[in-house]
């Protein structure tokens, strides 16, 4: 619409300055900054290795899975004996 007012030319975006780093092209500044120190923080060489006495965990919820599993099949082996016994009686 022409309504007589007058518009300032938009202004062009300032431009940004990039460089090629270990991680890819990042944005020169403190941004690149802290994206490098991340990428270092969680590099694999950063990681400690895991050392040789890892924890099992199949074992661990084997032995968890037998410690619950056990006492309800014992019980269930001498509900179902009281239960033929019962009957025989019945009988």
């Amino acid at each position: 619409r022409g309504n007589g007012a007058v518009h300032a030319p938009a202004a062009a975006a300032p431009a940004i300055d990039y460089e090629e780093t270990a991680v890819g092209r990042l944005p020169k500044g403190p941004a690149a900054d802290a994206a490098l120190a991340a990428a270092a923080a969680s590099s694999p060489s950063a990681r400690a290795r895991p050392s040789a006495d890892v924890l099992d965990l199949g074992a661990a919820s084997r032995g968890a899975v037998l410690k619950r599993a056990v006492p309800v099949a014992v019980a269930a082996a001498a509900l179902g004996a009281v239960i033929v016994v019962w009957r025989r009686r019945a009988a």
